[in-house]
């Protein structure tokens, strides 16, 4: 999939400086969770899936979107409905992809941010005790069950 970029300009994203703390992407991630999960698109995506599958949710997603760094100096943050549009992203929006679906179905879900050393870089939900982190399923097998290493986690129920 080539990458279009012209989305990440569009002044309507949530953007924060790359010098932000953790703490306060995990907080800003999880306000766009709160918004999200109560919008049309997270309701006919979530509306079909039953609790007991909804490792479904993830596993479309993660073939349906093209990972994407962002650029620039700023964390951006999609909404679901332009993550699913745009076909790029990176861990913070598949994270607040699936954890938008995950409130919507009343699941519980966690936001973790991970330290492998070098500082907070990397974010993935835990739904319903199930990690769904996009490094580790891109290559998805229904009922694997996946572990993380890390060397510090933060973590945030939205």
């Amino acid at each position: 999939m080539r990458s279009k970029l012209k989305w990440i300009n569009d002044p309507k994203l949530k953007r924060l400086n790359d010098s932000a703390r953790p703490e306060d992407v995990l907080k800003h991630m999880a306000g766009v969770v709160g918004e999200a999960q109560k919008t049309k698109f997270i309701y006919d995506v979530a509306r079909n899936v039953a609790p007991d599958n909804f490792e479904a949710i993830p596993a479309a997603l993660f073939h349906r979107v093209s990972f994407l760094p962002d650029t620039g100096q700023h964390q951006i943050i999609q909404f679901p409905h332009r993550l699913y549009r745009t076909g790029e992203g990176n861990c913070v929006d598949f994270t607040v992809f699936i954890a938008s679906c995950a409130k919507a179905l009343n699941l519980p879900v966690t936001m973790r941010m991970v330290n492998f050393g070098r500082g907070f870089e990397h974010v993935y939900p835990v739904v319903n005790g199930q990690i769904y982190d996009l490094n580790y399923w891109m290559n998805f097998t229904p009922g694997q069950k996946k572990s993380l290493p890390g060397v510090g986690y933060l973590n945030y129920t939205p």
